[in-house]
């Protein structure tokens, strides 16, 4: 992705993401029975260890969602 990137670009993703696996799990546990195991949910520290060459910001924007940017 670094390669298709302008200089000084960003990757914006938003989507349902918790800051840590700890968050999704309290989140998990509030949901109950709405809680949908079938989905994918990212988790910034996560993300951050697997993709240790970007520079990376978590930016919350609900209880169970944000937009993460990855530069």
């Amino acid at each position: 992705m670094r390669e298709r990137l302008n200089p000084n670009g960003s990757i914006l993703l938003g989507d349902v993401a918790f800051r840590t696996r700890a968050e999704l799990q309290a989140c998990r546990e509030r949901s109950g029975s709405g809680w949908d195991d079938a989905e994918f949910y990212m988790v910034f520290a996560e993300l951050q260890a697997a993709l240790p060459d970007f520079s990376m910001a978590f930016e919350k924007a609900s209880h169970c969602s944000a937009v993460i940017t990855l530069r």
